[in-house]
């Protein structure tokens, strides 16, 4: 491996801001979370759902593309074909007995727990603007994430990263080595059941494995999630234009505990004449009758209706917050019939320190039977 530097930059490869900067000290109390993934989003029926996820899971497939930035001393480019794919379905039981638990956060509970998988795998190039030099790189970011119910807040139980990542290193590069750092480790981490502290295992490709303890509690008595959960955590907010919510997330590549606000807006109209929203209403089409927004059945006499979107920003509460991820979601137009599940259609990215944009358009929506 390289060097095992700049490992805030880790998540932003995959998409995710937590680790990018420092952590603030807004006041604010424990946030509601829905089960927006479900026809009714209440979490008094959201057990009733258990069988099915537990059965099937979801399956979201989006396209990845790059725009250039403007700095002016290195520049950043992805090549064509990358992916990001995230997997949600449901564990019956998650045993806080298990040997592999760290025995401290062992007890004699069982809790039925969602299950949120990503993986992303996208190849690039650095270029020295002064010389011209390249570095080629090809990395890999796969995550699990298990976490409890909505009614429990989504509160993180366990988490696996594996985590091959090359990021931007700093704003002004004179060589070849300073344009980028490389992170190559796994990471797992266990929660206590009541997520007041995390043990996070680090193994590095190179290098030794470690272990180490984090009270994550605050005296805020925040909402927590990790950071590869995010985009799970904020489809289950309540999106309303306007609407913000501060929490913390937890960062096991650096073992942080970081302050987020998340500032919703819309709700918008996608827009078929648009190539890449275009991609995202052919995918929800394609993923009837699991969305089943009117005007995308096949009856005639129906009169077409648009697909909806809201936003969610999320920023860090810091004077030095970085930048901003985008994420849209399927607007949640009624509670009792949540026709289009606030599926998350689009992510878009700031590349660090002026080097240029990514997104991630939803491409294909499945369900994948799980069997009984």
């Amino acid at each position: 491996m390289k060097r095992l530097t700049k490992i805030v930059a880790v998540a932003l490869a995959a998409g995710s801001l937590i680790t990018l900067g420092g952590c603030g000290s807004t006041r604010s109390s424990r946030i509601t979370t829905a089960a927006n993934w479900n026809i009714r989003t209440y979490n008094d029926v959201e057990r009733d759902y258990a069988d099915y996820w537990q059965k099937h899971a979801e399956v979201a497939t989006y396209d990845v593309s790059f725009e250039q930035g403007t700095n002016p001393t290195y520049s950043l480019d992805y090549n064509d074909g990358g992916t990001y794919t995230t997997r949600f379905y449901m564990q019956a039981e998650y045993d806080w007995n298990s040997a592999d638990i760290p025995e401290a956060y062992r007890t004699d509970a069982k809790d039925a727990v969602y299950v949120f998988e990503t993986e992303l795998s996208v190849s690039g190039t650095f270029t020295l603007t002064s010389t011209g030099k390249q570095y080629n790189f090809t990395d890999s970011v796969k995550t699990v994430v298990k976490f409890r119910m909505s009614g429990d807040n989504l509160r993180p139980v366990y988490s696996f990263h594996d985590v091959e990542s090359t990021t931007p290193a700093s704003y002004r590069a004179i060589s070849v080595d300073s344009m980028y750092s490389e992170v190559k480790s796994q990471f797992t981490t266990y929660y206590n059941r009541d997520c007041t502290e995390a043990t996070v295992i680090t193994e590095p490709d190179e290098g030794e494995k470690s272990t180490q303890s984090t009270d994550i509690s605050s005296k805020e008595d925040y909402s927590l999630f990790e950071n590869f959960q995010l985009r799970a955590a904020a489809r289950a907010l309540t999106k309303t234009n306007g609407t913000s919510y501060t929490f913390n997330v937890f960062a096991p590549e650096d073992g942080g505990l970081h302050s987020v606000q998340a500032v919703c807006t819309g709700d918008y109209e996608l827009d078929d004449e648009n190539e890449g929203q275009k991609t995202i209403i052919d995918a929800l089409d394609a993923a009837y009758p699991y969305i089943f927004v009117e005007g995308n059945s096949e009856s005639e006499d129906e009169e077409a209706r648009g697909y909806r979107y809201t936003s969610v920003t999320l920023s860090l509460n810091s004077s030095m917050s970085g930048q901003s991820d985008t994420y849209w979601y399927s607007t949640v137009e009624n509670d009792d019939v949540n026709a289009a599940r606030s599926v998350l259609l689009r992510v878009i990215s700031p590349a660090a320190f002026s080097l240029g944009t990514m997104q991630y358009n939803l491409s294909s929506l499945t369900l994948e039977d799980l069997g009984a």
